[in-house]
């Protein structure tokens, strides 16, 4: 992966501001592309604040894990995730067996309550997803938890699956 930060639970939050970037042409899963264990292609980011504005997420992959572009994981009432202004692009997941895939873009979690995730000003294109296994979401797959979308474009995002795709 690009970036991987924060840990569930942590005492204070981490945090993580990205801006003004471009995280481009990373790879999760790489040496062993059917195990689910390394999300997040671009940027890994579990418990804590993420923040991306005006920044390039693009070309990443994570194989069989869940967001090629990013993987966030909210750990913590007040944990949150913001993106603003920002572009995902020509990220890729592929699917073989297993539990479901999704989210080439975007892939958030959040089993607890408190915890805030929204996208606003953004673009999500062409994104893809592809296997034989049950793919979720060629640009954003929400696992859990509730995500806002504001002012978000998305064009050119698909999937294609031998065994199932939704979203």
């Amino acid at each position: 992966a690009g970036i991987i930060g924060g840990k569930l639970g942590a005492s204070p939050p981490d945090s993580l501001t990205v801006s003004n970037s471009v995280i481009t042409d990373n790879h999760a899963n790489d040496s062993a592309p059917n195990v689910t264990n390394n999300p997040g292609g671009g940027i890994q980011f579990a418990g804590g604040n993420l923040t991306i504005s005006n920044s390039t997420i693009s070309n990443n992959s994570s194989k069989s894990s869940p967001g090629a572009g990013v993987f966030y994981q909210a750990g913590a009432a007040g944990d949150s995730l913001t993106i603003t202004n920002s572009t995902f692009d020509g990220n890729q997941i592929t699917h073989s067996s297993g539990t479901y895939n999704g989210g080439a873009g975007l892939a958030v979690a959040s089993s607890v309550p408190g915890a805030t995730m929204s996208v606003t000003g953004s673009i999500f294109s062409n994104n893809t997803g592809s296997g034989t296994g049950e793919l979720r979401g060629g640009a954003i797959a929400s696992q859990s938890g509730a995500l806002t979308l504001s002012r978000t474009t998305f064009r050119g995002n698909s999937l294609a699956s031998g065994a199932a795709a939704k979203g």
